[in-house]
């Protein structure tokens, strides 16, 4: 994790970059309930705050997959800890310039 908090580090003061959160454990969160989809949001949220001083705004679900129940539990999560959106990704996982067949979906936090 620290690792990746020194590169972070590099880019916070970089108009062109925006720092999102991706999760704690990087699970597929449609298997998880809804206490541990609020418990891994909650503690990489925390971690974030606490390394890098900001308060992240978006969320990006690991392996991109929508379920009903998902979008539920996600957004009610993020609404409580003030984030403005989540962010899937579907087939290919990340975004690339060179994947344009990656269905990207914004879901606004309301």
């Amino acid at each position: 994790m620290y690792y990746v908090i020194y590169y972070l580090n590099y880019y916070l003061n970089n108009k062109y970059v925006t720092i999102m959160n991706h999760s704690y454990n990087h699970f597929n969160m449609s298997t998880l309930s809804r206490n541990k989809i609020f418990d891994d949001i909650s503690i990489s949220t925390e971690i974030i705050d606490k390394e890098l001083n900001i308060r992240p705004k978006y969320f990006a679900v690991p392996f991109g997959e929508v379920t009903a129940n998902l979008l539920i539990d996600v957004n009610d999560c993020l609404r409580e800890l003030n984030y403005k959106s989540a962010l899937w990704v579907t087939n290919g996982g990340n975004i690339c310039i060179d994947k344009m067949d990656s269905k990207m979906k914004l879901y606004f936090v309301s």
